[in-house]
C-alpha cells in the first residue's frame, strides 16, 4: 500500500499481514436445545516505512521512523439456546472478540505535522448477551440484553489528528425488534435500542462516551401494491450525544437529536426492477459527527449529513 502526503513526498509502504486459525461448532444437546461453541488465534503483522524526498518540492516534516508491529489475540464464543415451544425460544451467549488497528489507522501527523505511524494495541471486547424471541404466523419479535467491556479501544482522536487507544470502556444496552405481517398487504417493522456508553477507568472514569446515541428508534411501513409494486415508508429518530472530542462531558452542548423519513417505490417487470428512493423526504437538517472548538467557548464544527435526495435505480437479475 502506497500513499503520497500532500506535496511533500512522503511515499508510505505499509504491508499488513493476518494468519488466523478458527473453528465453530453446533452441538444438539437435545430435541429443544442447542450449543454453539467457536474459538479462534489471529496474528497480524503490519510493516510500515516512509520513503521521505526532502528535495521535492513542497516537502514538509521528516522521514517517520520504520514501524514493526506483531500481536496476536484470541477469540472465542459460547452460546446457548433452547426452544420452549413453537413460538418461544430463549437464549444466551459469552464472547471475546479483537479488532487490529487497520492500515489506514497506521497514517497519523503529530504536533508537529511530522509523520509517524500510530503503535496502536489490539482492541478486545467482552460480550455477555441474554435474549428471548416469539415467532408466530404473523408476528417475529426479539428481545435482548447486553453488557460489554472493551480495552484499548481504537478511537481517531479530532484534535492530534491521531488514532489511539481509550481508558477501558463499557455499553449496557437493550434492543428490542418486531415485524408484523398484519395482512398480504401491509408489514410493519420496529426497532428500539437503549444504549449506556461510558468511560470505566482513566481521567474521564464515569463520563458518557462521545458520538454514542442513547436511544435509537426505527419504524418502517411496508405495503405490496397490484402491479407488482411495492411501497416503503421508514422513519429513524437518534437521540442526542457529546461531541466527538468531549470525553469530560463538559463542553455545555450536544449533538442535538434528529429524525428523518424515507420513502421508496419500486417496480417488478419480470428480471428487471425499476426503483425511486427519496430519502430525508422533510428535508431535515442533521449531524452526527461533530468537534467542539478548544478556542472560542460556544464554538463548533459539524459535518453535516445529506438533505433530501432522491434516487432512481434499475437492477436486473440473471438467470
Amino acid at each position: 500500500f502506497k500513499r503520497n502526503v500532500g506535496q511533500a513526498s512522503h511515499k508510505l509502504d505499509v504491508a499488513q499481514k493476518s494468519i488466523a486459525l478458527y473453528g465453530q461448532m453446533t452441538v444438539a444437546l437435545t430435541e429443544e436445545t442447542s450449543l454453539t461453541a467457536g474459538a479462534r488465534v489471529q496474528n497480524v503483522r503490519q510493516k510500515a516505512r516512509d520513503a521521505f524526498d526532502s528535495s521535492a518540492p513542497g516537502a514538509f516534516g521528516n522521514e517517520a521512523p520504520d514501524f514493526t508491529e506483531s500481536d496476536t489475540e484470541e477469540s472465542y464464543e459460547l452460546g446457548i439456546k433452547h426452544q420452549f415451544s413453537n413460538s418461544w425460544s430463549a437464549y444466551g451467549r459469552v464472547g471475546q472478540k479483537a479488532r487490529f488497528g487497520t492500515v489506514d489507522e497506521l497514517f497519523e501527523f503529530n504536533g508537529s505535522f511530522v509523520q509517524v505511524f500510530s503503535e496502536l494495541k489490539p482492541q478486545i471486547s467482552r460480550d455477555v448477551e441474554v435474549g428471548v424471541n416469539f415467532e408466530n404466523d404473523w408476528l417475529q419479535s426479539t428481545l435482548s440484553i447486553f453488557h460489554q467491556e472493551l480495552t484499548n479501544e481504537i478511537h481517531f482522536d479530532p484534535i492530534t489528528f491521531q488514532n489511539v487507544n481509550l481508558d477501558d470502556t463499557e455499553r449496557d444496552g437493550v434492543e428490542l425488534s418486531a415485524n408484523a405481517k398484519l395482512n398480504e398487504l401491509l408489514t410493519i417493522k420496529g426497532g428500539y435500542t437503549y444504549l449506556s456508553a461510558e468511560f470505566t477507568d482513566g481521567l474521564n472514569g464515569g463520563n458518557n462516551i462521545p458520538l454514542v446515541a442513547e436511544h435509537t428508534y426505527s419504524l418502517s411501513f411496508l405495503a405490496t401494491l397490484p402491479h407488482a409494486v411495492s411501497a416503503a415508508i421508514n422513519w429513524n429518530y437518534v437521540s442526542a450525544s457529546y461531541f466527538a472530542n468531549d470525553p469530560s462531558n463538559t463542553f455545555g452542548q450536544k449533538i442535538p437529536s434528529y429524525q428523518t423519513i424515507d420513502f421508496k417505490l419500486s417496480k417488478q417487470i419480470e428480471a428487471l426492477e425499476l426503483a425511486l428512493q427519496v430519502n430525508n423526504v422533510f428535508d431535515e437538517e442533521y449531524f452526527n459527527f461533530g468537534v467542539n472548538s478548544t478556542a472560542t467557548a460556544g464554538r463548533f464544527n459539524a459535518y453535516a449529513l445529506p438533505e433530501r435526495n432522491a434516487y432512481l435505480t434499475a437492477s436486473y437479475t440473471f438467470e
